[in-house]
């Protein structure tokens, strides 16, 4: 974080962690009602493409730094796909067999602690 001269926090601070708490908890919720009209997959696919579209411009907008190495590409491939893919395809599904947001969301917030 950053702190401005005198010592606080600036408005950014303080609105990032609310900001990310709001659309980090919306997303369970935004994927129940999402699934009503898509199968699984196909609207995690959508989501990551969208998401994909809009931070890929944004990092090279910002000159962030891309890998080179193709095994550094491929471990972060991975790493993404066993992160992400698996997290959020087996709650989208959670979400098609039944599973209520509130309950999925219980169930993956307890992953720390379980593994």
């Amino acid at each position: 974080m950053a702190m401005q001269r005198d010592g606080s926090l600036t408005m950014a601070d303080r609105v990032a962690p609310v900001l990310f708490l709001i659309f980090w908890s919306s997303g369970f919720v935004a994927a129940k009602v999402g699934l009503e009209g898509a199968e699984p997959l196909t609207f995690l696919a959508l989501r990551f493409a969208i998401v994909s579209a809009l931070l890929v411009p944004a990092a090279l907008l910002l000159g962030s730094r891309l890998p080179r190495d193709p095994r550094l590409i491929l471990h972060v491939a991975m790493a993404g796909l066993i992160m992400q893919a698996i997290y959020f395809g087996s709650s989208y599904m959670a979400f098609d067999a039944g599973g209520s947001a509130g309950g999925v969301a219980l169930v993956l917030g307890m992953q720390p602690i379980v593994t």
